[in-house]
């Protein structure tokens, strides 16, 4: 075999690699926007939102907000990692955290990591780029990786705006129950890791706010 003919059938390969590993991630972005979040509708009321149109949304506020109020971050980086901030739950599926309990919070751990693995032993050949960034997501050594972490607790409150809180009264969520889990106790475990990003936490307590004089919530 000439060398320009080994070149060739390298470069075959590599496509052919390259065909596969595609085929791949469409396949799980596929499923990706067929997993159902929880208590969080679209304006219609009725149809669930995906974790792809979670997932969009994120990537689309997350850099812009970046740009606008963190020059020290990088807008690029912060699309990239909102992009597959919930890669995992490709295989972990979404959990509901309204009223999570500690063994339901390691359960849900355990679940993801198992995904992450999964996923890097399926793609981290064919598309390394990709799994390096969810690694770089689920270190949260970055500070855009706890940026988007952090940004990506205020979306639910903007579709539950939007679907006028009928996911949360379907789920019989009540007005004291919002203040204690989600204005006292997300609040307080937002505050950990905004030390960075105090608007941030100026924004939860503005969409908290917003909810409360905007939405009914299941009867006491």
């Amino acid at each position: 075999m000439t060398e320009a003919t080994e070149k060739s059938a390298a470069r075959g390969t590599d496509v052919g690699d390259t065909l596969t590993s595609m085929l791949q991630v469409a396949r799980l972005a596929l499923r990706f926007g067929e997993i159902k979040r929880t208590a969080v509708r679209h304006a219609d009321q009725v149809t669930p939102e995906s974790d792809a149109e979670h997932t969009v949304m994120l990537a689309w506020i997350a850099p812009s907000i970046a740009a606008r109020l963190y020059p020290q971050l990088d807008p690029q980086l912060v699309a990239s990692l909102a992009q597959v901030h919930d890669m995992p739950e490709v295989y972990a599926g979404d959990t509901p955290t309204l009223r999570i309990t500690e063994g339901e919070r390691i359960d849900k751990a355990a679940r993801e990591a198992a995904a992450v693995s999964e996923l890097f032993r399926m793609l981290n050949h064919g598309m390394p780029w990709l799994v390096e960034m969810m690694l770089r997501y689920e270190a949260q050594l970055l500070p855009e990786a706890r940026f988007v972490k952090a940004l990506d607790k205020l979306l639910p409150k903007l579709v539950h705006i939007i679907d006028q809180g009928v996911g949360l009264r379907e789920q019989r969520f009540t007005r004291a129950e919002f203040m204690e889990k989600i204005v006292g106790e997300q609040r307080a475990s937002l505050a950990t890791y905004t030390q960075d990003f105090p608007e941030l936490l100026e924004l939860h307590g503005e969409l908290c706010a917003l909810m409360l004089s905007s939405i009914t919530f299941y009867p006491e």
